[in-house]
This record gives structure tokens, C-alpha cells and sequence, in this order.
């Protein structure tokens, strides 16, 4: 059986490939989960579900939707996050595992083989605030400038916005 370490850190129990947790630490963070969903607002709670729907519904291309959920990706993630040290890569700050997204530097549909969407060097961790900023400012440049920016453009612009 193929085994890792638990995801939380510090700890150094061995667990299943298919789980992130060993069993004490997955009941702690099951148990956030379920407080921090427990404190939002029963309407909030609905508005969620149904913008998450709608988008993937509407607005989520599925050859994407494929890539974000294959074993390599999650993998390829996994291994970031470790790299990182579960951290953003612009603040500093350490990130929960719900809150960090694995992004592309230079956007994936910019990249010209297959396999660079899988490039490491060309991956870091960011906090989801972090992010939502990129991608607002990403959105507003032409591509081809996109296709030249570098971690060091994106953390310099990304501290000044933050």
C-alpha cells in the first residue's frame, strides 16, 4: 500500500494516498469545516450553492474541469503546497488547505504544450484574496504581455495591491 504523510504540519503520521489526514487530524479539521459553515447565515448558505451551480452550470469550460480534478494535477498540487509550505506566496502568511489555490503564473491557457500546465516553476500557492486579485488584473491585460510576466512582476504588483 502507498502511503504519504499527513497534510497537517508538524505531523508525521502515515496515511493512505486517497486520504489528505490521518484520523485525529481529519476529525479537527472536519470539525472547522463544519464551524465555519455552521456560523454563515442560512441565506448566505443559499447563495453559495446556487452561484456554485450556476458557474459550474454556465461558466466552467469542462476540458478544465477534467484537468482540476486529475490525479496528475492533484499530485502536481499537492506538491506545490508542500514546496510552499503552505504559504502565499506574496504575503508570507500561512494559508489553510481550503483557502490556498495552486495558480499558474503565466495563465494555463497560455501555455503551449500540454505538459507546461504541469511546470512546477511555473506554479506557487497564493491565499484565495490573493488570487482574486491576480486574476482581476490578469483579465485586464493583453495576452501576449501576460506570456512575459515573471513571479517577481506578479509579487511585486500583488504586495503594492494588497
Amino acid at each position: 500500500m502507498r502511503v504519504h504523510r499527513c497534510y497537517q504540519i508538524g505531523c508525521r503520521e502515515l496515511v493512505p494516498l486517497n486520504h489528505r489526514y490521518c484520523d485525529q487530524h481529519y476529525k479537527q479539521h472536519h470539525q472547522d469545516y463544519i464551524a465555519k459553515k455552521s456560523n454563515l447565515s442560512e441565506n448566505e448558505q443559499l447563495r453559495r450553492s446556487r452561484d456554485s451551480k450556476r458557474y459550474d452550470q454556465q461558466g466552467r469550460n469542462p476540458e478544465r474541469t477534467a484537468f482540476y480534478h486529475s490525479s496528475r494535477w492533484i499530485k502536481v498540487a499537492d506538491f506545490v503546497r508542500s514546496r510552499d509550505m503552505y504559504s502565499d506566496q506574496v504575503t508570507g502568511k500561512v494559508v489553510d488547505d481550503g483557502a490556498s489555490i495552486v495558480d499558474h503564473i503565466v495563465p494555463m491557457r497560455l501555455c503551449a504544450l500540454p505538459e507546461d500546465k504541469l511546470d512546477t516553476s511555473n506554479l506557487w500557492l497564493l491565499s484565495r484574496r490573493t488570487h482574486n486579485i491576480k486574476t482581476k488584473l490578469e483579465q485586464s491585460m493583453d495576452d501576449n504581455k501576460l506570456k512575459h510576466l515573471d513571479r517577481e512582476w506578479w509579487t511585486k504588483v500583488l504586495r503594492e495591491r494588497l
